[in-house]
């Protein structure tokens, strides 16, 4: 079934893979010869407008998507989420670097396959790749050796398994890898929630036999993608008769696509013979070589019926074409757990309900075509006009038929004087005109100005002056919009994939270092990256080239605005995120090394009490160590609920767990209590010291004073308590009537409003 797919998918699209194979020509400048010639040895040239349009416009797409700080943050509907969140991220980033997945590389490629032919597909799989290593460990039946007067242990040599890669991997397609049906517009399974997916698709690699017994062998995820491999041989642990078997079986290393194997082989060729590869001789050794022939790999992501049930569930196969085999199946669920394709999509222009969607070649091609036979009529004008032809009397009889019109070439005649020519009007100028026209027509069609020439305007609004130039870059950005919305969408994806992927094949736990944060090092188990509620991720900022320059004027308006806000200087966590915004927006990417940890300076999230009675019963914060108290807590409230809890049957009945971490958060609670009863006991002789100076200042007392003044003035003099927030001393005013000031209310507004009610 899968090869019939594959066979009749590419025999399908016959002319248009004639068309990508143009395309692929098109942007490495080898392009057949021209057809018609006006001489032998006539220009024949092919100008490299595809490849500046590709190289000019991936630039600002990469730029607009990878230049972003930070890279990757987290969407989060549970408030639980907040700290997973924040994990997350950082742990995505520690994938994403070039050590690890070297996603951003991958990525380049992905997105000029993209650009030159419409549409690319990635492959994003998960990897444990290990490696052997020799080493001494101690033995006790070996005998014990005596170095500087210490007798140490006897030695012996072992061979152990380390890890060399355990984490996601991004293996972007050639344009004839993946095959898809027809009508689809993504990859996705075709469901009630995806009316237009794909109902099947497949992916071409070759793969190495090494390869292949490791993926039989090992596997991931304590599965074997290739558990059939061995399917009908004598056994799986005579792993030497089966290798002997594949070898024997192995087709024709050129890629030729001779066999069982598809015609799908043209592009290779193509790209062979364009860096002078031959492949053939490649193949080549004599019989004592090491045996390691490739294998042509297809991958099926699609609809099948299921064995137990007789419904269509998706499944994802994988076979070798030559021989043909089936090498191992899963459900997709199994493959990955949250049922898509890990398969990352990317396009140029998407073009109504198809799937494959226009790139620069095929919006250029006619484009491209005129400008390289313009080019050449002008070098050809320039030889003929500068190099003419001549006439000569000929020395003996000649045939005519040998002779030829080209520059420098002479011709024999009878008499040269019955010759005669007419005055012909220079032209070469209109060749240049002509060329620098359709320079411009093709800036127009892709939106691209030749920033990296300065050939922009040297008048008018887009000239070449700081002003013109973000004006130029605005208008580039506008024509892109909508293809970095699409690559942000798709980096969306990617990160979804990658996290997915690590808390269904991810260590128990991972070590790596938090940027920002005072300790080096961040010990994280699968459990702490386990999302409570729903979950995505994005770009760290908005995508585009122009997100940069507003972060950077976000974070200066940010800045004055927080020079006279009481709400943002109130609160030294805000004022905090408001200098980390800034330091961030100029290209900083640790604002902790100058502000210094966060944690430091800005309280805790507020909790309730039954909340943080499961935090500790659980050793969420360590054995002993108590959930943090909040000065907005109603102290006596959460005082009551935590000795239910201490005397209830439930806590009974977990074995009365981490009891020195409840008593510890009682007293947290009784202290923050007495430093709340001390704080409005200052304020409120601070408030009567007010009241007296006021009475004993002249012009301040009598029947004629201003009680505007007189309400202002008290409130100016009112000091702030040690420990109380900008504003709180508004709050101690004197009630209406009896001049006698009332204490905060910092259990909230219940009981008395604003200014009512006593403490707690």
């Amino acid at each position: 079934m899968v090869k019939e797919l594959y066979d009749n998918g590419v025999i399908a699209r016959s002319t248009w893979n004639a068309d990508h194979n143009l395309y692929d020509q098109m942007f490495r400048g080898n392009l057949d010869a021209r057809a018609y010639k006006p001489w032998p040895g006539a220009a024949d040239l092919h100008v490299q407008v595809p490849y500046w349009l590709v190289d000019a416009i991936n630039v600002r797409l990469m730029i607009g998507i990878w230049n972003q700080n930070p890279l990757v943050s987290s969407i989060y509907e549970e408030d639980d989420d907040a700290e997973t969140a924040n994990r997350a991220a950082h742990e995505l980033e520690w994938h994403l670097q070039p050590s690890r997945m070297n996603a951003r590389a991958k990525w380049n490629r992905a997105s000029k396959t993209r650009l030159v032919h419409g549409a690319s597909l990635s492959m994003i799989s998960y990897v444990h790749d290990k490696f052997r290593f020799r080493t001494s460990v101690p033995d006790e039946s070996a005998p014990s050796i005596e170095v500087n007067g210490q007798i140490l242990p006897g030695m012996r040599e072992d061979t152990l398994e380390g890890t060399f890669y355990q984490g996601a991997v991004l293996h972007p397609l050639e344009w004839d890898d993946s095959v898809v049906p027809l009508g689809c517009t993504n990859c996705q399974p075709n469901r009630p929630g995806n009316p237009s997916g794909a109902d099947w698709v497949i992916v071409r690699q070759f793969e190495r036999l090494s390869l292949m017994l490791k993926k039989a062998l090992f596997g991931f995820g304590g599965d074997s993608a290739y558990s059939f491999m061995f399917d009908g041989l004598d056994s799986k642990a005579n792993l030497k008769a089966a290798r002997e078997w594949w070898i024997g079986q192995r087709p024709p290393q050129n890629r030729s696509g001779s066999g069982i194997s598809s015609q799908n082989t043209t592009r290779e060729r193509i790209q062979d013979r364009s860096e002078g590869i031959n492949r053939t001789m490649a193949a080549r050794g004599p019989d004592t070589s090491r045996k390691n022939p490739e294998y042509e790999i297809l991958t099926y992501f699609g609809a099948y019926p299921d064995p137990k049930t007789g419904l269509d569930e998706e499944m994802v196969f994988f076979v070798c074409l030559n021989p043909i085999k089936f090498l191992g199946g899963f459900y997709l669920s199994d493959y990955y757990w949250r049922g898509e394709r890990p398969l990352l999509e990317l396009h140029f222009q998407t073009i109504n309900s198809r799937f494959y969607s226009m790139g620069v070649m095929e919006i250029v091609k006619h484009l491209s075509a005129e400008i390289d036979t313009i080019h050449n009529m002008r070098i050809d004008v320039g030889f003929a006009t500068n190099l003419p032809w001549f006439f000569y009397r000929a020395s003996s009889g000649f045939n005519p038929d040998e002779i030829e019109l080209r520059p420098l070439k002479g011709i024999p005649v009878d008499n040269v004087n019955d010759f005669s020519f007419p005055q012909m009007q220079n032209v070469t100028s209109f060749y240049a005109q002509e060329e620098q026209l359709l320079f411009t027509l093709v800036e127009r069609v892709m939106g691209v100005t030749d920033l990296f020439l300065g050939v922009s305007p040297t008048r008018g609004a887009s000239a070449r002056h700081a002003t013109g130039f973000v004006g130029t870059q605005m208008e580039a950005e506008a024509r892109m919009s909508e293809t970095l919305n699409q690559d942000a969408e798709a980096f969306s994806f990617l990160c979804r994939t990658i996290y997915n992927l690590e808390i269904q094949y991810g260590p128990p736990e991972r070590s790596f270092r938090l940027e920002g944060k005072s300790d080096k090092t961040a010990r994280f188990r699968r459990e702490d990256l386990w999302f409570r509620g729903e979950y995505d991720f994005r770009l760290g900022a908005n995508q585009g080239f122009f997100s940069h320059a507003i972060k950077q004027q976000q974070g200066q308006a940010l800045m004055s605005m927080a020079q006279a806000s009481p709400l943002i200087n109130g609160d030294m966590g805000r004022r905090w995120e408001v200098e980390a915004h800034y330091l961030r927006s100029i290209g900083f990417r640790n604002p902790e090394t100058f502000l210094g940890p966060k944690d430091a300076v800005a309280q805790n999230t507020p909790h309730s009490q039954e909340e943080e009675n499961g935090q500790m019963a659980q050793f969420q914060f360590g054995e002993g160590t108590p959930a943090s108290v909040h000065p907005s807590d109603n102290d006596q409230e959460h005082l009551r609920t935590l000795n239910d809890f201490i005397v209830s049957d439930a806590y009974r009945s977990l074995g009365m767990p981490n009891q020195e971490a409840f008593l510890a958060h009682d007293t947290l609670h009784k202290r923050q209590m007495m430093m709340k009863q001390q704080q409005a006991q200052a304020q409120a002789g601070a408030a009567a010291q007010a009241q007296m100076h006021m009475a004993q200042t002249p012009g301040m007392t009598g029947t004629g004073a201003n009680p505007m003044n007189r309400a202002a003035a008290q409130i100016s003099l009112v000091p702030a308590a040690a420990g109380a927030q900008p504003g709180q001393q508004l709050l101690s005013q004197s009630g209406p009537g009896n001049g006698v000031p009332r204490p905060p209310n910092f259990g909230g507004m219940a009981g008395g409003g604003m200014l009512g009610g006593g403490i707690g």
